[in-house]
C-alpha cells in the first residue's frame, strides 16, 4: 500500500491559485526555473495539481500549481478542479493569489479572495502580465481584494521575481541541496486507459483527476508516494492519440510531455485498455519507451470490464491466448512483463 510521503525536511509549501488564464502556470514555471506546467492561451488548461520541488537562493520549498477557480468548461470537471485547489491551499504555508494586471479586477478574483479568507492562509497578491511598455493603470483596483498593494510581475519576461521571492522566502530555513534519489515511474498510454486510476490505487488516495471523459489529465502530473518505505515519484501523463486525430495544438504539446516523461523516468508502465487492446497509439508509446531504453511493464487495465465475456476471462487458457496476442502486437518489446489489473 502506498501513502503520501511525509517530508523528511518539512519544506515550506507554496500554492499558486487564481481564476483561469491569469498566468498561474507561467509563474509556476518561472519560479521553478524550468518548464514543467503547460502554458497555453486557453482557459482551463491546468486541471490537476502540479507539484514540484524548487529552491530560491538555497532555500528549498514545494511549489503547487492549481487549476483555474470558477471556470465552468461544460465537462463536469470543475468540482474536481476546485477540490484539488482546496487541498493545495490547506497544505500551503503561503498562497500566491494571481490576478491579471491588464484585464483588471474580475468578479472571479473577488470570489477566489473570499475563498482564501475563509481558509485563513497567508496570502501574497501577485499582479501578473505587467510587461515592459505596458502603461498600466488598473493595479489599484486589486486593493479591494484585501491583500494589500500586491507584487507586480511579468511571468513572460521574468520581471519582478527576485524581490517577490526574497519577500516570501525570508523566513525559510536554508538547507543543503539534496539530490533527488526517488525512483521515477511514468504511467503512459492512450487517453482514458485507466492511468490516473492506477496511480490513485497505488498512492491510496484520489490524487489525480479521474473521470470517464477521455483526456481528463492535461499535463504530466508528478505524484510523490511511499511504497513500503521507499520514496517514489509517479508521473501520470496525458494520453497520446493517433496522429491523424490530433488537430488541437494543445494536444500536440501534451504528446511531447509524454515523451519527456519517458525520458526522465526510471521505469515506464504502459497502460493498455483490455477492451481496446493494442493499437497504433500503444505501439507508438512502446516505441518511445524502446528508443529511450527504459525498463517497461505492460499493465492491462480494466480487466473487470473486459468485453471478452464473463467467467471466460478467469480461465488460464484464455489469459495465455490474450497475453500471446499482446506480445505479438508488441513484438519489439520482447519478454516485457505483463500484468492484468483492475483499479476497483
Amino acid at each position: 500500500m502506498a501513502t503520501q510521503p511525509s517530508s523528511k525536511t518539512q519544506r515550506p509549501v507554496v500554492a499558486i491559485v487564481g481564476r483561469p488564464n491569469v498566468g498561474k502556470s507561467a509563474i509556476f514555471n518561472r519560479i521553478c526555473k524550468r518548464r514543467i506546467a503547460l502554458v497555453f492561451d486557453r482557459p482551463g488548461v491546468t486541471r490537476d495539481r502540479l507539484i514540484a520541488d524548487a529552491d530560491w537562493e538555497g532555500r528549498p520549498f514545494v511549489l503547487i500549481d492549481t487549476g483555474g477557480l470558477g471556470h465552468e468548461d461544460g465537462t463536469g470537471l470543475q468540482d474536481a478542479v476546485e477540490r484539488e485547489a482546496d487541498l493545495a491551499i490547506a497544505a500551503a504555508q503561503r498562497v500566491l493569489l494571481v490576478v491579471d494586471g491588464k484585464e483588471g479586477l474580475h468578479v472571479l478574483d473577488t470570489e477566489v479572495a473570499k475563498r482564501l479568507r475563509r481558509a485563513g492562509q497567508k496570502v501574497t497578491l501577485i499582479i501578473n502580465k505587467m510587461d515592459p511598455g505596458y502603461g498600466g493603470g488598473k493595479q489599484g483596483e486589486f486593493a479591494k481584494l484585501g491583500f494589500g498593494k500586491g507584487r507586480e510581475v511579468s511571468a513572460e519576461h521574468g520581471l519582478g521575481f527576485g524581490s517577490l521571492m526574497a519577500e516570501i522566502g525570508a523566513d525559510w530555513p536554508e538547507e543543503d541541496r539534496v539530490k533527488d534519489e526517488r525512483t521515477r515511474i511514468a504511467v503512459v498510454g492512450r487517453p482514458n486507459a485507466g492511468k490516473s486510476s492506477l496511480v490513485n490505487a497505488w498512492v491510496g488516495a484520489d490524487r489525480t483527476m479521474v473521470a470517464s471523459l477521455a483526456g481528463t489529465t492535461r499535463d504530466a502530473v508528478d505524484v510523490p508516494a511511499d511504497l513500503d518505505g521507499e520514496e517514489v515519484l509517479f508521473i501520470d501523463t496525458a494520453g497520446l492519440r493517433q496522429k491523424r486525430r490530433v488537430e488541437d495544438p494543445l494536444e500536440k504539446i501534451m504528446g511531447g510531455r509524454t515523451a519527456h516523461a519517458i525520458d526522465r523516468c526510471h521505469l515506464a508502465i504502459l497502460a493498455v485498455d483490455s477492451v481496446l487492446g493494442v493499437g497504433l497509439v500503444e505501439k507508438k508509446v512502446a516505441g518511445l519507451i524502446q528508443r529511450a531504453q527504459r525498463p517497461c511493464i505492460v499493465a492491462i487495465t480494466k480487466w473487470d470490464l473486459t468485453s471478452h465475456g464473463g467467467e471466460r476471462t478467469k480461465g488460464a487458457t484464455f489469459l495465455k491466448e490474450y497475453e500471446a496476442a499482446l506480445r505479438q502486437a508488441l513484438f519489439f518489446l520482447p519478454d516485457v512483463p505483463m500484468v492484468f489489473v483492475s483499479s476497483l
